[in-house]
């Protein structure tokens, strides 16, 4: 009889999580006024946090309503806010088509890179400053996200991020950039001041008035008119007198602009 050794050996395995990074991007519209049109790009994560390594950021715009220069400087056509000095080279931004922008950012010491925060907080990039050559016109920014230049790398300057939601911006210039609007009773009368910044094809302003006594809502009544300068790069001066008091005693106002 033969003696049989049976060997049992257990293997315990450890799981090691394995996470991606997404990264999300938005346009925020700073200046918007049918002249200027200065746009902020954004980025966030997933995780908040990991490190950006090396990028290139591609987006289009509408280079029929919009102007930015083949050679754009920093400090004028476009300013950094992060990713660029310290641990990166200097980032800059490129135009290598008439309708297309670049982010151009190099990290030099892996792992020593700028966190980008988590959703639902944003991370500023750059703002890009363009120059309004239709005021009617959309701006049409649109992410390359598919784009074979288009990459993000983690800090290790080696994983690339996964692409999540990218937002794409497509205003059109405010028609009027209205800096107040104030009243004052005079005896009997309510006295009705604004000015505006700039203006494009503006036509003029609707004066509207409801009756705080109103219920449920206030119901809104045009009471009167006032020309609008068209299109104007200086602050413009307005001024209505109301003197038809009927159905309260306490009343909003309010400006409905026509362009």
């Amino acid at each position: 009889m033969k003696n049989l050794l049976i060997l049992t050996m257990i293997i315990a395995i450890t799981t090691i999580p394995i996470y991606s990074t997404d990264v999300n991007g938005r346009f925020l519209v700073i200046t918007n006024n049918g002249i200027n049109y200065t746009v902020r790009l954004q980025l966030n994560t997933n995780t908040g946090i990991d490190d950006l390594g090396g990028a290139t950021i591609v987006f289009n715009f509408n280079k029929d309503n919009l102007s930015f220069p083949s050679s754009p400087q920093s400090g004028v056509d476009y300013t950094y806010h992060n990713f660029s000095g310290g641990t990166y080279s200097v980032g800059t931004v490129t135009r290598p088509l008439t309708d297309q922008i670049w982010l151009n950012i190099e990290l030099n010491t892996d792992n020593g890179g700028t966190v980008v925060s988590a959703a639902p907080s944003w991370t500023d990039v750059v703002t890009i400053n363009f120059t309004t050559l239709i005021p009617s016109g959309n701006a049409n920014l649109i992410w390359q996200t598919s784009d074979g230049n288009w990459f993000i790398f983690d800090g290790d300057n080696a994983t690339l991020w996964d692409n999540g939601t990218f937002t794409n911006e497509n205003t059109t210039p405010l028609p009027v950039e209205l800096t107040s609007f104030t009243s004052n009773v005079i005896s009997d009368r309510v006295q009705l001041n604004w000015q505006t910044k700039t203006e494009v094809n503006n036509y003029g302003f609707e004066i509207e008035r409801a009756s705080l006594s109103a219920s449920p809502l206030p119901v809104w009544e045009k009471i009167g008119f006032v020309n609008g300068n068209g299109n104007s790069n200086s602050p413009k001066d307005y001024l209505f007198v109301d003197k038809n008091f009927i159905g309260g005693s306490k009343f909003n106002y309010r400006l409905k602009q026509i362009d």
